[in-house]
């Protein structure tokens, strides 16, 4: 038998999803190509970041972010994803906006790493992305969003710790595969609170009416 939760949580995130990733995809290379045409920009870090160390095998937690965007849909209510939506649509949009007004450039010099797997991911990561969306950093904002949004969902203190040790992770991954400096991954999270400040979940979204009516059906059916 289909579990029509699970289908449907799949469908709304996944409409979300194709949205932000329309939004990030324009947004965020335009603004990068922008920010490297412009004659003045800003190292907004501090001398002392620059000695930080260039850890390869971070990379994993740094891109663990895409196994991270995979579980929204498993684990949270059909109704609140589209508050999720919401809040990461407004992060890449205000992003953007302030990547324009605070043009910045890295203050590392990036280094490919000479062993095969991690030469292949680093040439195409520092390919794929410029050293100047840097403040906030929209890794961080969107890590943090979804974090904030599991933990809402979990009802154990050790699930909810869980969470917060991958965002722990994801976040030192920033610096220690030098993509950010320290002020990037505070504004990053920043802006995630301030999101959530702005667009707080409602009791009163127009589709978790609907939701929760074939939710409540399908246990029904299902005893």
């Amino acid at each position: 038998m289909t579990d029509f939760g699970s289908v449907t949580r799949w469908q709304i995130y996944g409409r979300w999803a194709l949205l932000n990733l329309l939004a990030f995809g324009t947004l965020y290379p335009l603004v990068n190509w922008l920010t490297s045409m412009r004659v003045t920009t800003f190292g907004l870090y501090l001398d002392a970041e620059r000695a930080a160390p260039f850890v390869p095998i971070w990379i994993w937690a740094y891109l663990s972010i895409n196994l991270l965007f995979l579980m929204p849909p498993l684990v949270m209510r059909a109704a609140d994803l589209p508050v999720l939506g919401r809040r990461m649509l407004a992060a890449t949009v205000a992003s953007s906006v302030i990547f324009l007004a605070l043009p910045a450039h890295l203050g590392f010099e990036r280094t490919v790493p000479s062993e095969g797997v991690y030469r292949v991911i680093f040439s195409w990561l520092f390919q794929a992305d410029g050293p100047h969306n840097l403040v906030p950093s929209l890794h961080v904002a969107y890590a943090s969003l979804c974090i904030l949004s599991l933990q809402t969902a979990a009802r154990r203190w050790v699930v909810r710790a869980a969470w917060g040790l991958w965002l722990a992770a994801i976040i030192v991954s920033t610096v220690l595969v030098h993509q950010h400096h320290i002020v990037d991954v505070m504004t990053g999270l920043l802006l995630a609170v301030a999101v959530c400040r702005l667009l707080p979940a409602r009791a009163g979204d127009s589709i978790a009416p609907i939701v929760d009516e074939h939710l409540r059906k399908t246990t029904a059916e299902a005893r």
